[in-house]
């Protein structure tokens, strides 16, 4: 598989070369699923980090698709022919964050929480977003969730970001998709009571935006520098915390779009 980039040759290598696109963008040094909606108790009772217990399956669940991340390229122009609810890609520099993002079409919604990208039923499901949400990631506010795995593997490491060194040095993060790149700046990392974000402020409601915003800005680890500007789209990372029905949150604002060949 083959990540287009900035070179415009197509081709990316796993983690070395990501490195060295975070690079070019300057980065600086560098859930669970959707457990917001109703069926949150039996969502977190599936999360690793809530004690089930670590097997031969979700163990090898780490890289890329169950591979090695230093061996493995992304081509979009197959992508499609393994899966069509493929879309696009998710890379968090510093963190293991290294996924294809699928959004359900023929199955049912949650689909992905426990199937990977070839439909296969998965412990650690995939990385995805909810059809209230568009695909090309235009809306005000849209939601990526994700397992939070014991093994460190899908969401795990945004728990990284509460650490305030960690956050400080990891600013950024990046969603390929066919022909163009997005950076987002990484404006907020914090636990959050479960709630069902696209119900509660909606993907482009301008009321419920601002309080979305405004919110985020009192939350935990913040860039006090970054703005929340009212044209800005917001991407959270959602995943569930450990000890209960919370949520840890991770949030960026679009920076730039990159058009690639």
């Amino acid at each position: 598989m083959r990540r287009k980039g900035k070179n415009g040759s197509g081709k990316y290598t796993g983690r070395k070369t990501l490195i060295g696109l975070a690079a070019l963008f300057a980065v600086c040094i560098a859930g669970c699923g959707a457990a917001e909606e109703d069926g949150l108790e039996t969502m977190e009772a599936a999360e690793q980090e809530d004690g089930a217990p670590e097997t031969e399956e979700n163990a090898e669940e780490t890289g890329i698709l169950g591979e090695s991340a230093s061996d493995a390229d992304i081509d979009f122009a197959m992508l499609p022919e393994k899966n069509p609810d493929v879309f696009a890609w998710l890379h968090v520099p510093g963190t293991e964050i290294d996924y294809p993002v699928l959004q359900s079409g023929n199955v049912p919604e949650d689909y992905y929480l426990h199937h990977n990208l070839y439909r296969q039923y998965s412990f650690a499901g995939s990385i995805y977003s909810r059809r209230q949400n568009a695909k090309d990631f235009s809306d005000k506010i849209t939601v990526l969730y994700g397992h939070n795995m014991i093994n460190g593997s899908m969401f795990a490491d945004i728990r990284k970001f509460e650490h305030p060194d960690f956050f400080r040095k990891h600013s950024e993060f990046f969603i390929y998709m066919p022909g163009r790149i997005l950076r987002y700046r990484i404006v907020a990392y914090h636990v959050s009571d479960a709630e069902d974000i696209l119900a509660t402020y909606q993907a482009n409601n301008d009321d419920g935006y601002k309080v979305y915003a405004d919110k985020i800005k009192q939350s935990g680890n913040i860039r006090k520098e970054e703005k929340i500007e009212a044209d800005d789209s917001i991407v959270t990372l959602s995943t569930c915390d450990s000890a209960d029905s919370r949520r840890r949150l991770l949030q960026g604002v679009l920076a730039e779009t990159q058009t690639t060949k």
